[in-house]
C-alpha cells in the first residue's frame, strides 16, 4: 500500500519534477485498462555520477540559511521534514 508513496518520494527527492510524477490508483491493471503504453525487455539507461547525498546536503544547507535569514520558502520541499 505504501510502495507507491515511497517511489514517489524517491523520485521527487532525487530531482524529478512533481508535475510529472503521479500515483495511479489501481496500479498496472488500471494503466493497461486506460490504454497506457507498456514495454517488455530491457532498455539502455543513461548513468549519472550524481550522488543523492550531495543533493540532500545542499537542501539542508539552503534550509538552514533560509531559517537563519528568517525567510520562508513558498515551494514545499518534500525533504523539509528531515531538517532539524
Amino acid at each position: 500500500m505504501f510502495a507507491a508513496a515511497r517511489v514517489w518520494f524517491s523520485l521527487i527527492s532525487n530531482g524529478a519534477s512533481g508535475d510529472r510524477v503521479k500515483i495511479l490508483d489501481g496500479g498496472l491493471p488500471a494503466w493497461q485498462a486506460i490504454g497506457g503504453p507498456t514495454a517488455s525487455g530491457s532498455e539502455e539507461v543513461q548513468t549519472s555520477n550524481a550522488d543523492s547525498r550531495d543533493r540532500l546536503t545542499d537542501r539542508q544547507a539552503q534550509s538552514a540559511a533560509a531559517s537563519a535569514a528568517g525567510s520562508s520558502n513558498d515551494k514545499k520541499d518534500p525533504l523539509s521534514a528531515l531538517d532539524g
